[in-house]
């Protein structure tokens, strides 16, 4: 509540547009204001037993701001014990593709970035970086539906085979607009402003799934990365490939 208060004062002084001109911390904050109502109703099972139910039950349905702390450890915890199976199972798939347009040998370069690093194409040579980009030229809706399956699993987003392939298309176009949305807001509120906590937060939505041990200039040399990675406008394909093959 205090959020919303903070927020509305803001409002309150004028020539103030309500979600575009908020920096990025107001802005999160308005995001779990909005939820926190939805939230009142789906964490009383005396008021929503339903709903309340399916949250507790698939947490992957529903976003990170509507997850009690518990269940959003939940939520990491089983997507490192899917991922590196996933990362296998998404390799195999890339494969048969190269197979198929007889370009096996780029397929050595598909190797997982480590923390420090933008993405897996830091992996790659130089005068191979354009050959390895064109490999992961499609949107989100010309993606087949196992690259979708596989992707929203590998990235936390389809947990359970319950969720519609529409609705998991729709959840991870989402994904790339709000981190998209994101980068813009940290460009402009500059990485300074964030504490460790946030930055630590922004780099475990970009695909990080530990931030442990990394300082707060590891945190802040590794946004600057992605953020330098994420500015060439590439295929959503790469985007989500590039979180997906991260190590822990």
């Amino acid at each position: 509540m205090r959020d919303l208060v903070d927020i509305l004062k803001k409002r309150a002084k004028g020539g103030y547009n309500f979600e575009k001109d908020l920096n990025r911390r107001d802005f999160i904050k308005l995001q779990r204001v909005k939820s926190g109502f939805l939230y009142l109703a789906l964490a009383n099972p005396l008021t929503n037993p339903i709903l309340s139910t399916l949250r507790n039950s698939f947490p992957s349905l529903f976003p990170d701001s509507l997850l009690t702390p518990q269940l959003l450890e939940t939520r990491r915890t089983q997507l490192a014990s899917v991922r590196k199976e996933k990362v296998e199972a998404v390799k195999e798939y890339i494969k048969k593709g190269l197979e198929e347009k007889n370009k096996s040998d780029l397929f050595q370069f598909i190797v997982p970035a480590k923390n420090g690093q933008a993405s897996f194409l830091d992996n790659v040579p130089k005068e191979k970086v354009q050959h390895v980009e064109n490999l992961f030229v499609n949107d989100i809706n010309g993606m087949d539906e196992e690259a979708l399956s596989l992707l929203g699993e590998g990235l936390g987003i389809r947990m359970s085979n319950r969720i519609p392939l529409f609705y998991l298309r729709h959840r991870l176009g989402e994904k790339l607009e709000s981190l998209d949305m994101d980068d813009r807001r940290i460009k402009i509120d500059g990485l300074s402003s964030f504490t460790e906590e946030e930055l630590k937060e922004a780099l475990l939505d970009r695909g990080y799934l530990s931030t442990e041990g990394m300082t707060r200039e590891q945190c802040e040399e590794a946004l600057r990365k992605w953020s330098g990675f994420a500015d060439k406008r590439l295929p959503d394909a790469l985007i989500l490939y590039s979180m997906l093959f991260r190590t822990s």
